[in-house]
């Protein structure tokens, strides 16, 4: 859990809550990466998720996002995502005072479920995966905004080569000779035709604590739109192959699902899916020089050292696999789904 702040903080915010949204209840804090989140228990038990935007060059950025959610929740196929919730006013956004600074807050309605990293759910739950965000991508592939498109962060899978100026920060050599390895590939392999890829606004952060585990084996829900860009989509699938596949025996098994799920919706390339093999590495070469700058400035961010072990257990698997190899068997698994399929309607 976080920090909710002093006394003074906490019964600000149970007077916003109070005159802005008429709720009243309990607090909690939750861990977080740049917004200051909170569980809100209303006294009749209804839960909601109170974000709190501290930075205010952030504030356009969160209109957008409010804009292409609120498109978002107009179009019959997408009903797993929060939207934002107006105040008593009809606004998205309220202007607070928090820590003494001018600050904007929004309210979502709470997704009941368990995260995916709290959990191994079986195969069929990541074909459900990749397929919702498929939907979620195609969707928004005729969406357009002008902040989101100028838009990057550290995070953007996009800048992974920004990462190549710490690599020294990595205390294990092993470690460093891997990250290098593989972002050496990611400039040989995906940057000369970078320009080339399909190109659209992605969630950009399908990570395992973003994904609500549902009913029924099925994706109950997706959140967290904070680290939203214009970029190839092709970069999504990788972000959410990352996180999936950490500490599973079975990740090939995961891999193929997430693709097969995602291309029920949109169809990548045999070039996108080749590229995936270099992709997906690059996320975990981010996660580990994150994890490196953060410990150089003495942060005690829970946020970038939950996947750490992951990623880097995950990298030292990765070096073993042959991408030709692998793109030689996604085709063949292709053809066979296309004699099958051919089979099933003229045989």
């Amino acid at each position: 859990m976080g920090d909710i702040g002093n006394f003074r903080d906490a019964e600000e915010l149970k007077q916003i809550l109070e005159s802005q949204y008429k709720i009243q209840g309990i607090i909690t804090p939750l861990v977080a990466y740049q917004d200051r989140n909170f569980m809100v228990t209303s006294l009749s038990g209804d839960k909601f998720i109170f974000k709190i935007t501290t930075e205010a060059q952030d504030l356009e950025f969160i209109r957008s996002q409010n804009r292409i959610l609120s498109s978002l929740s107009k179009r019959a196929a997408i009903s797993l995502l929060p939207f934002p919730m107006p105040n008593i006013e009809g606004d998205l956004i309220t202007e607070i005072t928090f820590d003494g600074r001018v600050a904007f807050s929004r309210l979502f309605p709470y997704i009941e479920g368990k995260f995916l990293g709290e959990l191994k759910p079986e195969i069929p739950f990541f074909y459900d995966l990749g397929k919702v965000f498929g939907q979620i991508d195609k969707e928004m592939a005729g969406m357009e905004d002008a902040v989101l498109k100028c838009r990057t962060h550290e995070w953007d899978l996009s800048g992974v080569m920004e990462a190549m100026d710490d690599i020294a920060l990595i205390k294990e050599p092993a470690d460093r000779r891997l990250v290098h390895y593989f972002l050496m590939k990611y400039r040989e392999e995906v940057l000369p035709g970078y320009h080339k890829l399909p190109k659209t606004l992605i969630h950009g952060d399908g990570n395992d604590w973003n994904i609500i585990v549902g009913g029924g084996g099925k994706v109950g829900g997706i959140i967290d739109f904070g680290d939203m860009v214009w970029g190839p989509r092709v970069n999504e699938v990788a972000i959410v192959l990352a996180y999936a596949m950490m500490g599973r025996e079975d990740f090939r098994e995961v891999y193929q699902a997430v693709i097969d799920g995602y291309s029920e919706n949109i169809d990548l390339s045999e070039k996108e899916v080749f590229l995936l093999y270099y992709l997906v590495p690059a996320r975990w070469c981010q996660t580990l020089v994150m994890a490196a700058r953060k410990a150089r400035a003495n942060s005690e961010s829970e946020y970038h050292q939950v996947s750490v072990s992951g990623a880097r257990t995950m990298l030292h698997r990765w070096i073993r696999q042959n991408p030709l190899k692998k793109a030689e068997e996604d085709k063949r698994v292709e053809e066979v789904k296309i004699g099958e399929e051919v089979n099933r309607r003229y045989g």
